[in-house]
């Protein structure tokens, strides 16, 4: 497909996580939030913004505790932005270049 929908878990107000330790980045919907020194490579935690997998939690990846209160936002991230897509047994986080925030 052209574009793909992921989860991406921001905080209460829409600020990222910092799961691992980056920069912290707002996430209003609408906006298109794009990491121009991202590339393709095999390295799930290089440059780029993470997301996960629709159905995918960060306390299941062992992220956060499993009380959380993180909230699920869906982006759109076309293919030819995704940087990591996962290897076998480490699918359920990926890093893309640019995404669109819809909710």
């Amino acid at each position: 497909a052209p574009t793909h929908i992921f989860t991406k878990w921001v905080t209460g107000n829409r600020q990222s996580p910092n799961f691992d330790g980056g920069r912290m980045l707002e996430y209003p919907i609408g906006v298109v939030i794009e990491e121009r020194q991202a590339v393709v490579s095999d390295q799930q935690c290089g440059v780029g913004l993470h997301v996960f997998r629709r159905g995918q939690r960060p306390e299941w990846l062992g992220l956060c505790e499993a009380t959380h209160d993180y909230i699920e936002s869906l982006v759109e991230v076309a293919s030819e932005d995704i940087c990591f897509a996962g290897l076998p047994g480490n699918d359920a986080k990926l890093r893309v270049k640019k995404l669109k925030v819809l909710t």
